[in-house]
């Protein structure tokens, strides 16, 4: 799991990640505490 994940959220960042690792939808809770992104999509990450 990565740490800067977790603590750029306790720092009340609201993360936008690609879900391209197994542990990013055990972090991040889409639309709720972050934003998931299907995996390399970068259009999708220009509009977020």
């Amino acid at each position: 799991m990565p740490m800067v994940a977790t603590e750029a959220m306790q720092c009340g960042t609201v993360l936008v990640v690609f879900d391209s690792f197994a542990a990013a939808s055990s972090i991040i809770t889409h639309n709720e505490d972050g934003i998931l992104l299907p995996p390399f999509n970068l259009s999708r990450y220009e509009r977020n």
